[in-house]
């Protein structure tokens, strides 16, 4: 492995002509001191940049590339390449290879094109793209956006901060983590988590928008009003926390919290097309879309609130009540009102749900779930 320092020195090459282009300014025709153009050799090197604003390619083999304090430009080349930008707002590109990119402190750009590769953020507002393999991107502190190529895949964590990513086309795991996040799945049968796995009370949390595009995909909110779009495919939309995706991924029957199912918060779930599973509490407004659908309303008598649940078409959907087993150790009392062309349902008395343009809905037609399992 050679350490290679270079200043002053002209780097050639179509690939890095063409990104130091791109970002250039007209301040840049003239190197300040500490500034320096590093290029690597056709093995694997180590090549560091430290202070000033630096122009580094790697070329060809499994490069170490660093380029310390200062607004950098690296690019990797050909090879499985490790990159770190340091401090300053960085241009990293992997290029080709299974890369691992880090930007550092700062707002960073980095990118990736064929291979699979790992790309982290760290701090400031930054710009990951993976390229068509298989990527694992983390955004970390800041606004962050996170996608990939069309062709590629995303496991993608948002981080803190207020966050967008876009999966592609082959089925991705897309995380928001605190803040207000947009997640949008795109084709392929995709997981989209509101929040970290494992914690539905996020510190910063107003609310999120998933997307789930086509496909079969699992949405699940996080603290604070979701928007939850299954769009076309058969979808599962959960208005409350990830705690809940052991349940509903893998059927246990083992017991858990009920709470776990109930966030108190006004979400909105649209199914779209297909024929979907809906999941939320007294809070939430629930729309099924086309196809065969399944409201599950969680009652609970601490919750105050009325479902409003819409597009409900008694030939294709159904409605499950799921009580809490600790609420009512025997079955409740189910009523439904007619009021203006919409449905009301109570349970012991208690409206609970208003389902729109479903006048003639009968008690006999809503399934009651003791929820045996709660505890």
């Amino acid at each position: 492995m050679e350490l290679l320092f270079f200043a002053g020195v002209l780097v050639t090459g179509l690939i890095f002509d063409a990104i130091w282009d791109h970002f250039r300014d007209d301040n840049d025709d003239s190197t300040a001191s500490g500034d320096e153009t590093l290029t690597g050799t056709p093995g694997p090197d180590l090549l560091q940049g430290f202070g000033g604003n630096d122009l580094i390619y790697g070329l060809q083999g499994d490069d170490d590339l660093q380029g310390g304090t200062g607004d950098d430009i690296i690019a990797g080349g050909d090879g499985d390449d490790t990159i770190q930008g340091g401090q300053g707002n960085d241009r990293l590109w992997g290029m080709r290879g299974d890369d691992s990119i880090s930007g550092g402190l700062g707002d960073d750009v980095l990118g990736g094109a064929g291979g699979d590769d790992i790309m982290n953020g760290n701090e400031g507002n930054d710009v990951l793209s993976g390229g068509s393999g298989v990527n694992l991107l983390s955004g970390g502190a800041g606004d962050d956006r996170l996608f990939v190529d069309a062709n590629g895949s995303m496991v993608g964590d948002g981080g803190f901060g207020d966050d967008i990513l876009t999966g592609g086309d082959r089925g991705d795991l897309l995380i928001g983590g605190d803040g207000e996040d947009e997640l949008n799945g795109l084709l392929g049968n995709d997981l989209l988590l509101g929040g970290d796995i494992g914690n539905h009370n996020a510190i910063i949390d107003s609310g999120d928008i998933l997307n789930g595009g086509g496909g079969n995909d699992v949405l699940v909110g996080n603290a604070g009003d979701d928007v939850l779009n299954g769009g076309d495919g058969d979808d599962t939309l959960i208005a409350g926390g990830s705690d809940r995706l052991n349940t509903v991924l893998t059927g246990a029957t083992t017991a858990y919290n009920f709470n776990d199912w109930v966030d108190r918060n006004d979400d909105t779930l649209n199914g779209g097309d297909g024929d979907d599973h809906l999941i939320f509490d007294r809070h939430d407004t629930a729309n099924g879309g086309a196809g065969n659908d399944r409201f599950d309303l969680m009652q609970s008598l601490d919750q105050t609130g009325v479902a409003v649940i819409q597009d409900y078409n008694a030939a294709d959907d159904v409605i499950v009540l799921s009580c809490k087993a600790a609420d009512y150790p025997i079955a409740p009392v189910v009523t439904v009102t007619d009021v203006a062309g919409d449905a009301q349902v109570r349970v012991d008395g208690v409206l609970v749900a208003n389902v729109i343009g479903a006048a003639g809905l009968a008690p006999g037609d809503i399934v009651i779930n003791s929820f045996a399992n709660a505890v």
